[in-house]
């Protein structure tokens, strides 16, 4: 909406086209991270919003498909955005697609498992970037100081909502050593 507003011509096919990038690579977090989080959630009551899902607890022996599908929607997403990119000659938008999957995995995934170390906010903080400039760069094929700032409230918001969501989570994430913000500072400094 920003590159349309900004005077670009909308186009159906770059819309949906880097919709549905982005749509494979979100979805794919749902799978992967309850994998990954498996031994976590264990320790975490859910709730609407926070605490795992449990189907994994519930259904261990869905674990293996969870894994599988989670990378299988990666590589779906990155397929699609390497011809997305070469059809609209945009680097940018493959750039940021596979940051966007990188981040998806790496937030739970070993080696790097950015939400046990303490980077999963900066993670979440940095997908308020990718989901409105990988919208914007789908359109115009571009990146530009008008969507970086555009971006700077979606970020914040994010950490907010990731912060929100490690509130219940607190103990669980203690017990199963997820180094969150909230478990190395408190409710305290999260509120």
């Amino acid at each position: 909406m920003l590159a349309v507003t900004l005077g670009v011509p909308f186009s159906v096919d770059r819309f949906f086209g880097g919709y549905l990038v982005l749509f494979l690579a979100q979805l794919s977090v749902s799978y992967t991270n309850d994998y990954w989080d498996f031994e976590v959630d264990h320790y975490n009551q859910p709730t609407l919003f926070a605490g795992g899902s449990r189907i994994l607890i519930q259904h261990p022996e869905l674990r293996s498909f969870a894994k599988n599908f989670g990378i299988l929607l990666i590589l779906l997403s990155l397929s699609l955005a390497v011809i997305f990119s070469v059809i609209y000659s945009s680097l940018t938008f493959l750039f940021i697609a596979l940051l966007g999957n990188f981040l998806a995995w790496y937030y739970s995934a070993p080696p790097l498992k950015l939400s046990y170390r303490g980077f999963g906010e900066v993670a979440t903080a940095l997908s308020g970037f990718i989901l409105p400039a990988a919208g914007y760069v789908a359109i115009c094929g571009y990146l530009d100081l008008k969507i970086v700032l555009f971006t700077v409230p979606f970020m914040i918001f994010m950490t907010s909502f990731i912060l929100s969501v490690e509130i219940p989570d607190m103990e669980g994430d203690m017990n199963g050593c997820k180094n969150t913000f909230i478990v190395k500072n408190g409710k305290k400094k999260v509120l």
